[in-house]
């Protein structure tokens, strides 16, 4: 079985003098996964928590060289630091994006019976699914606004983000993970419907909305760029 003690063996390393590299630090770990029997999963949640750099090359390099018994599982609601492009052509990584995880109509339905909604008609299942596009946050939401048959709301559009539930997601999920500058940005452009970075850019006074944009899609925003010949969110 794996060392259970392995935490309190490489604590001292991190202050030994001299100090030992990170690399090293790794390949004890990789040492000690790989003299064990069992089947290890390392789960790395809300990965997108993670800023320094360091960190992304030690799991780079834990990835790179990964014992035949580890399998590294890791979920983040932004773009991964790492070198994914190359280990997709090397066939080291699999992926689920967010397209996958988002519900078909089908899924809908069974995800609302199963919170027992069962009054639902049919019209007000499409609502909540073509509103929802398929997230399942937003779903949550539109199940617990819904869910008591007594809603103030008789539909599905005439709740917004001053809904409770909703703000407070947006709050503490969304809002609350972005830097001062990203929130002022965020706020300037909130008046358009459609985004394109050269407007943003006007509006904002600042050069580089696109950057921020494509920033704000790969965190997960509820932004999304469209395809076509021009560059709009």
């Amino acid at each position: 079985a794996m060392q259970t003690d392995l935490y309190e063996r490489l604590t001292p390393l991190f202050s030994a003098q001299p100090r030992i590299t990170t690399n090293v630090i790794v390949d004890l770990i990789r040492n000690d996964v790989n003299s064990s029997s069992s089947k290890i999963q390392l789960v790395l949640d809300d990965y997108q928590a993670i800023t320094h750099s360091i960190i992304h090359r030690s799991i780079t390099r834990l990835i790179e060289y990964l014992p035949k018994n580890l399998r590294v599982i890791i979920s983040s609601r932004s773009e991964l630091p790492l070198p994914l492009l190359r280990w997709r052509g090397e066939s080291l990584v699999k992926e689920i994006n967010t397209r996958e995880l988002k519900f078909t109509y089908k899924e809908t339905v069974h995800y609302l019976r199963e919170k027992s909604l069962t009054s639902y008609d049919l019209n007000r299942l499409h609502e909540v699914y073509k509103k929802s596009e398929g997230w399942q946050a937003s779903i949550k939401l539109a199940a617990n606004i819904f869910g008591d048959g007594m809603s103030k709301y008789k539909s599905i559009d005439e709740f917004s983000d001053k809904d409770p539930f909703v703000s407070d997601y947006l709050f503490h999920e969304l809002i609350s993970t972005l830097s001062v500058e990203e929130t002022k940005f965020l706020m300037k452009i909130s008046v358009f419907k459609y985004l394109e970075p050269n407007l943003c850019n006007e509006l904002t006074g600042i050069k580089d909305s696109e950057r921020i944009l494509s920033s704000f899609e790969g965190k997960g925003l509820f932004i999304n760029k469209w395809n076509g010949e021009n560059t709009i969110y």
